[in-house]
């Protein structure tokens, strides 16, 4: 299981935006990472039961995003 999908089975709420209005799959896309935006696309929020700690997760996409957009640069 990948780094993304963990935080997405752990609740991270993959509608969350940045300051540009992006949410992790637009994100996933513009850098380019097409695993990313599959894993993105085809998580069912549903299956997944909502923690306490969504925030936090949800955060740590948006890093993990930053961190492979800078990479690709």
């Amino acid at each position: 299981m990948s780094c993304l999908q963990t935080l997405l089975v752990r609740g991270a709420d993959k509608s969350m935006m940045n300051n540009a209005r992006q949410t992790p799959f637009d994100v996933a896309n513009i850098s380019g990472n097409k695993e990313a935006a599959n894993i993105l696309d085809k998580h069912d929020d549903l299956l997944v039961g909502k923690r306490h700690n969504d925030l936090f997760y949800s955060k740590l996409i948006f890093l993990i995003g930053v961190v492979l957009f800078r990479n690709m640069l």
